[in-house]
């Protein structure tokens, strides 16, 4: 009897040997188990990167692409100009509300009342002359032609600089000629550079400016030598702009002639 219970029937056996093979299969060892894991998060960051990837490669697109358009528009606004089908509303620079009221499509970039010459912005000899000789013919000379004939022949007002016919325009000072372009509505020419007038850095009493630290009640040079004609500070060497423009600088073309490259019309 008691063999009898030993002896168990062979799909019996089979199953035990079974279960027992698949929950030995079950049990993996740690090791591969972290193994395993680490695998599944580095799939999972290798995809995160992928789409980051193609998400910037996407905005690179469309940022080239909305240059290329702002490119091809400009380039077709100024062929439809050149062709005569619309005036452009528009100056090249940006609006500045300080800067000086100019023509900027005649050509000339100095300022109106100016002409240019050996890269220099004169008073036009038209104004200086009364209209008589138009030409100029050299820093201190003008003429009815620029013939050399009329170079020859031609009348030197003086050879002093900075006065006669070598000086700037009304506009500019009637100092001396300077860079070709101009200072904004709220500055100054002196020595060539653009400086916060006098005038509105000390309310009207010194309104004359004799160096870039120094600004003078006088327009005499000699008075301006007495200690009590003149006020210095470092804060008068100041541009009278915004940004850039609040630091001294050069007379801008941007605010003479709309045109990149034009040269002053004679």
């Amino acid at each position: 009897m008691a063999l009898q219970c030993l002896q168990l029937p062979l799909e019996e056996v089979e199953d035990v040997e079974l279960a027992s093979d698949s929950s030995s299969s079950d049990e993996e060892p740690p090791l591969l188990q972290a193994m395993k894991s680490l695998g599944r998060a580095a799939l999972g960051g290798l995809a995160l990167t992928a789409l980051l990837g193609s998400a910037a490669f996407a905005g690179r697109q469309l940022v080239g692409k909305q240059e290329t358009q702002a490119a091809f528009d400009e380039a077709s606004q100024l062929m439809e100009e050149k062709a005569g089908l619309f005036k452009r509303s528009q100056p090249w620079h940006p609006k500045n509300p300080l800067a000086r009221t100019e023509n900027l499509n005649d050509g000339n970039i100095c300022l109106d009342d100016e002409e240019l010459f050996e890269n220099l912005c004169y008073k036009k000899c038209a104004l200086l002359t009364g209209g008589v000789d138009i030409f100029r013919l050299s820093a201190f000379s003008c003429g009815p032609s620029s013939s050399v004939g009329d170079l020859l022949k031609s009348e030197v007002n003086t050879f002093e600089p900075c006065h006669g016919y070598d000086v700037a325009g009304d506009q500019a000072g009637n100092g001396c000629p300077h860079k070709p372009g101009a200072c904004l509505n709220d500055e100054e020419l002196h020595l060539g550079k653009c400086y916060k007038k006098c005038s509105l850095l000390t309310s009207g009493e010194y309104p004359h400016r004799t160096s870039a630290e120094t600004c003078c009640s006088s327009e005499s040079l000699m008075q301006c030598l007495w200690p009590t004609r003149s006020k210095f500070s470092s804060m008068f060497n100041v541009g009278g702009g915004s940004g850039v423009e609040s630091i001294v600088h050069d007379p801008e073309t941007k605010y003479t002639e709309a045109q990149p490259g034009a040269r002053a019309v004679v």
